[in-house]
């Protein structure tokens, strides 16, 4: 599971970010990583993310180095 927060965002943003979240957690997709949990942490939103092994867009993509 990988673990992502917003670090800064407008309080007039937070509620659109939190929808978006719980949007994109209700989507089952085999090209997209599913998003398992939401919160909400010191007032910032946080969603967990299954981890998915294999190579990174990185690795493809030597400009991005």
């Amino acid at each position: 599971m990988t673990l992502k927060t917003v670090r800064e965002a407008e309080a007039t943003l937070l509620s659109g970010i939190r929808r978006e979240i719980r949007s994109l957690a209700r989507i089952r997709h085999p090209g997209i990583v599913r998003i398992v949990d939401e919160g909400l942490h010191e007032g910032m939103p946080w969603y967990a993310m299954e981890l998915l092994e294999g190579t990174t867009l990185r690795c493809w993509t030597p400009t991005l180095a």
